[in-house]
């Protein structure tokens, strides 16, 4: 445990800072890790099987933590037609690192996402163009990095017809007022670039009636081109979540946006296991 205490502070206090904010919002500050893997859940709800990704990156205080976690698990009856089944899903789950008053770090369990191992084709809304957006330069001059969480409306015809930021983290610490406009910044520049994609619609499915679908984008903004390695920890301080306002979507209590990877991937709401145990901390 000393050493993810370590590698976290060392973290927290290399993160860009403007000098007024540094006292004002330390509190905020988070050292996460994504840890990603595979699950196989049974027809009852229970945990069958699950593996976690590249072990031998991931310290051993989290991953006891991730596994301990796992052990209780439960979850909706995985249902095919109708009828309960084995399913296999791919998870990623958010580690999260608070610096304590003492000087020590607690971590905990941020939240966790799953998403079907494998899809069949047309079955599902996929992207035909996902252009990036551009760097907003003065966050650029800045030294800002973010991560903003979009979560799009794609209509029948695979045009946006609305897009909203979730949720925007930082890699960025200054006071309060300023770290808001450089969420507005990035929002803007992301939702610019979003309301110019393409989607392809499900051709086939139990979705393919629906007037519409809802696809969640991670979009990554990294200073200096390089993004934290598997197993390392990265420090941001994480913003409001937004509601999504064209509908009320039944997330499970225990999804945060950020527990999606930032790899291009386009991730359709409503898929995936449904946990019913709630997170526990180290």
């Amino acid at each position: 445990m000393k050493r993810i205490m370590f590698g976290a502070l060392f973290l927290l206090l290399s993160l860009p800072a403007t000098a007024a904010g540094r006292g004002e919002v330390r509190k905020t500050i988070e050292a996460s890790m994504l840890v990603t893997g595979t699950i196989l859940v049974g027809p009852g709800g229970k945990v069958e099987e699950f593996a976690i990704d590249q072990p031998e990156k991931i310290e051993r205080g989290v991953l006891s933590l991730v596994k301990s976690n796992i052990d209780q698990w439960t979850f909706e009856s995985p249902l095919l037609d109708g009828a309960p089944v084995a399913m296999r899903n791919k998870m990623s789950m958010r580690v999260i690192g608070n610096k304590l008053e003492n000087g020590d770090f607690a971590f905990r369990m941020g939240g966790v996402n799953f998403s079907p191992f494998k899809v069949e084709e047309g079955t599902e809304v996929s992207s035909t163009r996902l252009t990036p957006p551009r760097y907003p330069v003065g966050a650029a001059r800045a030294g800002a990095g973010a991560t903003v969480y979009l979560a799009i409306k794609v209509g029948k015809d695979g045009e946006v017809q609305d897009v909203v930021a979730e949720q925007v983290n930082l890699q960025y610490l200054a006071n309060e007022s300023v770290m808001a406009q450089a969420r507005k910044v990035f929002t803007d520049a992301s939702i610019k670039a979003a309301e110019q994609w393409k989607f392809t619609p499900p051709a086939k499915g139990e979705d393919v009636d629906e007037s519409y679908w809802t696809v969640r984008v991670p979009v990554d903004y990294i200073i200096g081109g390089r993004k934290a390695g598997y197993g390392e920890w990265e420090a941001y301080v994480p913003g409001p979540r937004q509601s999504i306002p064209w509908e009320g979507l039944r997330d499970m209590p225990s999804f945060s946006p950020d527990t999606m990877v930032a790899d291009g991937s386009v991730y359709q709401t409503g898929k995936g296991l449904r946990l019913l145990t709630p997170l526990q901390g180290g």
